[in-house]
């Protein structure tokens, strides 16, 4: 552990985490999911695929400033290892997931 680096967040989106209420319900727009700015960050941040890594405009454009933070973030800390724990529907993250194949 003295050469290990751990970084907890313990979330990204508090304006949405401060208003949410426990639900079942399958509906997208319930409360607690979208920031003060009513935008859902977890379809706010760049397609991988879709977004040319050099194209700073496409890149950066029309994110959420809890989106920028942690897009600088990341490319700031060099990470071997991730785990996330999202609260509401069971949820399983793999390399290279993406809306775009999400659609097929």
């Amino acid at each position: 552990m003295e050469t290990t680096d751990i970084h907890v967040i313990p979330t990204v989106n508090p304006d949405g985490f401060e208003v949410a209420k426990q639900s079942c319900n399958p509906n997208p727009n319930i409360q607690g999911r979208k920031n003060a700015n009513r935008q859902d960050l977890n379809r706010n941040f760049p397609d991988q695929f879709l977004v040319k890594k050099d194209d700073d405009e496409a890149l950066y454009k029309g994110r959420e400033p809890e989106t920028l933070n942690i897009m600088r973030w990341i490319t700031e800390n060099y990470f071997v290892l991730s785990a996330n724990m999202h609260g509401g529907s069971v949820v399983a993250s793999y390399p290279f997931d993406s809306v775009s194949f999400k659609a097929m």
